[in-house]
């Protein structure tokens, strides 16, 4: 066994301690004879020089170091007691959800009813005006409870998710201080709402509310009706921001810099900073961090070109985001698909390649049938050629991540993958030229309202293409039994798939390592 073999699997072993005590709890007896089992590998792995016995030692070691972390941080997530009237203090930590009536804040709380206490996180719901802010220190005087599920939604697993516990609907607040959070906090929420400042000065709605939510993950001041569309057309993961939508951008313009003739490097290194300004500009909230290093990794793949060794960078960004927040792995919806999508661009284009270009072939040939041979110039243009890529890329992210979406949707579109394949080619040059046109504004105005048209065309028929296949009849099926093991076995069958044309190249434009 190598040792990138062997970093792999004690990564993997850390990762399934974390998702085990996710989804059940331990007893400290069970606990304590996998610690036992762990020394006992070990100390046989010593006295004998046994290399299987020592990997085996260390990873249940790192199983139960997972077990622990998570347990570290489920007692950080302090339980609030339900009261009918409490008054507690706060600080909004994270950038405040503005909808058409309310607002919603999530409020660090360090003290209730006049007392200091182990800060907790809490979701405050409150009337749209007065607007309060990242950072504004509040008094609160309402009902604190705990979050309760409803219908078939697993609310309070999606809070979990968000670190937390606790729940506040319409209290009485008073602001007694702002900028209580770090200066270099306070200085990226500004830029971010600078950043949404720039989108609704050159963009109409509704196109300003997708670009919102395609660059920032916004999706509340999306009109319902094309929520609603975005669901019976299984795109809605579009607007929620991840990996998902970077790794295609991040993908893209490597490409486009490739074929400018921009030296690999050169273009490698430009695309990474590009990402980086990107997650800077728009709040560096955690969500656009973790999306920010997926998109870097899909970089890295291709600057190194193999697969075998992304494997363990994956991975290893996988457990260090683990670690830092443990209930990302079961219940972080945006880092699943972040981790997904990228598992999707790295490992299944060259799969689908073969039978891309069969089917491009074949449809050239029908159209020139007096040819049999066809020339470069018919087989696509430059932009042809990062049009194709593009598409396959596309396929494959909408492959992997499709089990997991069934899964949280509880329903499947018949024509989701049609519909990914026609909206998503054009998701990551939206965002790139909304982006672009939002940032030089901050510069040259008159320059970027001139360019504005070109994301704007994007948008548009993005928004058109979502409705006009959601008017699709029977566009959408419910699932009556989706179970999780269910979405098992879908990527079981993919994972064999990869198995069994198993390539140790990863195929791009411009570098092919073997």
């Amino acid at each position: 066994m190598t040792k990138s073999r062997i970093f792999l699997l004690l990564l993997l072993f850390f990762i399934a301690g974390v998702a085990v005590r996710s989804l059940t709890a331990l007893s400290y007896v069970l606990i304590l004879y996998f610690s036992s089992g762990a020394g006992i590998l070990l100390a046989i792995g010593v006295s004998q020089k046994n290399k299987i016995m020592l990997v085996l030692g260390f990873g249940a070691f790192l199983f139960v170091f997972g077990i622990f972390r998570f347990e570290q941080a489920s007692q950080l997530l302090i339980q609030p007691e339900n009261r009918e009237r409490v008054v507690f203090r706060g600080i909004v930590s994270q950038d405040p959800v503005r909808k058409a009536s309310v607002q919603e804040l999530t409020v660090r709380i360090h003290e209730r009813d006049g007392q200091l206490s182990a800060p907790f996180n809490a979701l405050v719901t409150l009337r749209k005006y007065p607007e309060y802010t990242l950072g504004d220190d509040i008094i609160f005087s309402g009902e604190l409870k705990k979050p309760e599920n409803f219908d078939a939604f697993d609310y309070v697993s999606y809070l979990r998710g968000k670190s937390i516990v606790a729940v506040s609907g319409f209290p009485r607040a008073e602001k007694i201080d702002k900028e209580a959070l770090p200066l270099a906090r306070m200085y990226l929420s500004r830029i971010k709402h600078a950043f949404e400042e720039k989108i609704d000065l050159f963009f109409p709605e509704p196109h300003a509310a997708l670009l919102k939510g395609l660059l920032l993950g916004e999706r509340a001041l999306l009109p319902e009706d094309f929520l609603n569309a975005l669901k019976a057309t299984g795109t809605t993961h579009i607007v929620a921001l991840s990996g998902y939508n970077i790794t295609l951008v991040g993908a893209l313009m490597l490409r486009f810099l490739l074929k400018f003739a921009v030296p690999f490097r050169a273009a490698f290194w430009i695309a990474c900073m590009l990402i980086a300004l990107f997650v800077v500009m728009t709040g560096a909230a955690a969500s656009v961090v973790r999306a920010g290093i997926m998109g870097v990794l899909v970089l890295v793949a291709q600057q190194e070109g193999r697969a075998y060794h992304m494997t363990n960078a994956l991975v290893f960004a996988a457990m260090l985001m683990i670690v830092q927040n443990p209930y990302i792995l079961r219940f972080d919806t945006g880092f699943q698909l972040s981790f997904l999508a990228t598992c999707g661009i790295l490992y299944l284009p060259s799969r689908i390649e073969p039978f891309a270009a069969r089917v491009k072939y074949s449809v050239l040939q029908s159209i020139q049938k007096e040819r049999r041979v066809l020339s470069r110039e018919d087989r696509g243009s430059r932009w042809g050629e990062i049009f194709e890529k593009t598409f396959i890329e596309t396929a494959s992210a909408q492959i992997f991540v499709l089990p997991l979406l069934m899964y949280i949707f509880g329903s499947i579109s018949l024509i989701s993958i049609i519909a990914n394949i026609a909206v998503l080619f054009a998701v990551p040059y939206a965002m790139g030229w909304g982006f672009a046109v939002t940032a030089i504004g901050f510069f040259a105005d008159s320059f970027a309202r001139a360019i504005a048209v070109v994301p704007w065309v994007l948008l548009s028929y993005i928004i058109h293409t979502v409705e006009w296949f959601s008017r699709v009849p029977y566009a959408a099926v419910s699932l009556y039994f989706f179970p999780w093991y269910a979405c098992v076995f879908g990527y079981a069958l993919i994972i064999f798939w990869i198995m069994r044309t198993r390539k140790d190249t990863i195929h791009f434009n411009g570098k092919n390592s073997q």
